[in-house]
């Protein structure tokens, strides 16, 4: 989307796709798994739209461990700290 069509459906500039911040939240799990681990659930509900010029970070916190396997809530943020998506993810790490 481009931003005059953007503007017209009442955003400020183009929007990113969902995938954009799909691609934030992996990369933040294989930085966690490294490249021998496995990142085994991902799931998240996009809340509001990354928009143009927007600088997205990736977080997450440990709700559980057993062994090498670790549960996370995830979620993704603007540069002011406004959460855009929110979701859980399993991942195993190498042994």
């Amino acid at each position: 989307m481009d931003d005059e069509a953007a503007r017209a459906e009442g955003f400020d500039a183009a929007i990113g796709q969902g995938n954009h911040q799909w691609a934030v939240v992996h990369r933040m799990l294989r930085e966690l798994t490294g490249p021998n681990g496995t990142i085994t659930r991902v799931e998240i509900q996009f809340r509001s739209p990354n928009i143009k010029g927007q600088v997205l970070t990736a977080r997450g916190r440990v709700t559980s461990r057993a062994d090498d396997s670790l549960a996370l809530d995830i979620w993704t943020e603007d540069q002011h700290g406004t959460t855009l998506g929110v979701g859980t993810a399993s991942v195993t790490l190498p042994s």
